[in-house]
């Protein structure tokens, strides 16, 4: 997992397993699971399912309950969150990629992602990057088509983080990256600086993104872009042969 987060933060990481199925599935409310049986793909269903579940069992362990009594909701806006008073207030934030998922729960707001290195299209670097930033991927001790792979999973963290998801666009965000230490330093324009921390995971990035300071009590929020549970976004098509991304 990233190195030195911050000791409220806590993560757990699955990877699907046709045998788990149904005890996983069993452990969604009556919501989810009606929600999972609306999504056509079935690997849309195994995503959802594998983000859930990673969540409920973070979330279990952190409130001493059974998975199944974990109270995960949505909010208005799309953001799962935990629905139960605490104090400090208990953030969570959910990724997938693939057949792996990752939750991620704090006393702070948060974001995660994880994404697969793999070729992309030639001109992301367009929608993601100012053009300050075009450096960057030449710095970074990486081939490029992976430092671009990693510049994406610290931003679209932080913007989970932010609760805007790709409603605000990533070229707003600059990032200051030390790959020594695998952590980044996200400014983000009118909204502060915010730290992230990232690994290589198994041909994958994971990177969790949270601000400056310390653990706070106020409402808990997360956002999981990309998802029937998030707010429309203009998340663009990230396979290699796929358009570019408006305005690129």
């Amino acid at each position: 997992m990233p190195p030195d987060l911050p000791p409220d933060i806590s993560l757990r990481h699955l990877t699907y397993d046709a045998g788990h199925e149904p005890v996983w599935q069993a452990m969604l409310s009556a919501d989810e699971r009606a929600r999972m049986a609306g999504f056509a793909h079935a690997g849309r269903r195994r995503a959802f399912l594998l983000g859930r579940v990673a969540a409920r069992t973070l979330l279990a362990h952190r409130l001493a309950l059974d998975p199944t009594a974990v109270p995960l909701r949505v909010d208005p806006d799309g953001a799962p969150v935990v629905a139960a008073p605490s104090t400090p207030a208990l953030y969570v934030s959910i990724a997938h990629s693939g057949d792996r998922a990752v939750a991620a729960a704090g006393h702070r707001p948060l974001g995660v992602d994880l994404e697969h290195v793999r070729p992309r299209h030639p001109n992301l670097h367009r929608y993601l990057l100012h053009t300050s930033e075009y450096a960057l991927l030449e710095r970074l001790p990486m081939p490029r088509d992976e430092a671009l792979i990693l510049c994406w999973t610290l931003k679209e963290a932080t913007l989970k983080a932010l609760r805007t998801g790709l409603r605000l666009s990533p070229r707003t965000l600059r990032l200051a990256v030390d790959p020594a230490a695998q952590a980044a330093v996200v400014a983000v324009e009118g909204r502060g600086t915010w730290q992230a921390r990232y690994v290589e995971l198994d041909g994958a990035y994971l990177a969790v993104a949270f601000p400056d300071g310390p653990a706070t009590p106020a409402r808990p929020a997360s956002l999981e872009p990309g998802t029937a549970d998030a707010p429309r976004t203009t998340r663009p098509d990230l396979r290699r042969d796929a358009r570019p991304p408006h305005g690129s």
